[in-house]
């Protein structure tokens, strides 16, 4: 029994790792986990981490309804980690692949660096139009922003002063 037990675990992680390298998520983010997320003080960052985690959790209903998630903010803290730990699916911002998405209910996780709202400047919310938005709104569909301090100038910050 406990054989079989190991045989249909390596199975599983053998079908996961396929589907993994077949889902066109970078190699750098293929590892990245809820548990590896590192938490700062902000209470901002908790929260969406918590939407994120439960998003993750809930991953089967997500897809059966089609539930997106928009994460835009500044560089560096979390969006492709946080995105990656949810979903195995491609990550893409063209209005086609989006709409197709859309169309067959699978979620969507899109992440930029663009502001939300921005005078004269080009942002998020005109560049995805009306039609874009509407479909995250569907469902329950959620935008987080990420404005807290850049992870990685934050703990490496003498890697710029050293190069």
């Amino acid at each position: 029994e406990q054989i079989e037990r190991s045989k249909r675990y390596h199975e599983k992680v053998s079908a996961m790792q396929s589907r993994l390298s077949r889902s066109g998520i970078p190699k750098r983010f293929r590892d990245k986990t809820l548990k590896g997320y590192v938490l700062t003080d902000s209470e901002k960052q908790r929260a969406v981490y918590e939407q994120c985690k439960h998003y993750a959790q809930n991953i089967n209903k997500a897809v059966d309804d089609g539930v997106c998630l928009l994460m835009h903010g500044a560089t560096g803290t979390g969006k492709n980690h946080l995105a990656m730990s949810c979903s195995e699916y491609e990550l893409r911002t063209q209005n086609t692949i989006i709409d197709n998405r859309y169309a067959e209910c699978k979620p969507t996780i899109l992440l930029s660096n663009l502001p939300w709202r921005a005078d004269g400047e080009q942002d998020l919310y005109s560049v995805l139009g009306s039609r874009i938005r509407s479909r995250f709104a569907e469902n329950d569909g959620k935008v987080m922003l990420f404005d807290w301090a850049d992870y990685r100038s934050t703990t490496k910050s003498d890697f710029w002063s050293n190069n």
